[in-house]
């Protein structure tokens, strides 16, 4: 039976390499109004350590291990590859399952898989 109340919704990204000082100025200018509206929903903060992947991958499994736990909370995962391979299907992905009214066409800009080089010994997402 439903309730019509809506599950909490989880979005977790990693992002390579970002640099905040260069992402404040852009979104100060009104050039990142996605992120921005991200931001303003959501809770930011760096990842800065040495085993970075490997705790990014620990961290990950934590969440998966909490989400199967969450029968009221609705998540979405958008793998990295995903993204580079199929930018706008994926866009299009995270603009409905947070039901903003996201751009699509501008998050999709953003992604140039030119910058992307495949780590060694480091497991894609």
């Amino acid at each position: 039976m439903r309730t019509g109340k809506k599950k909490p919704k989880l979005l977790l990204l990693g992002w390579d390499a970002a640099d905040w000082k260069i992402i404040n100025s852009l979104l100060d200018q009104g050039l990142m109004p996605n992120l921005e509206k991200f931001i303003n929903d959501g809770v930011i903060g760096n990842l800065a350590t040495l085993g970075l992947v490997n705790e990014y991958e620990r961290q990950l499994q934590k969440v998966k291990q909490w989400a199967a736990r969450q029968p009221n909370v609705e998540i979405l995962y958008v793998p990295h590859r995903s993204v580079l391979e199929q930018p706008f299907e994926q866009a299009l992905r995270i603009n409905e399952f947070l039901g903003y009214e996201l751009l699509p066409e501008l998050m999709v800009q953003a992604v140039d898989a030119s910058l992307y080089r495949e780590k060694e010994g480091v497991a894609s997402n």
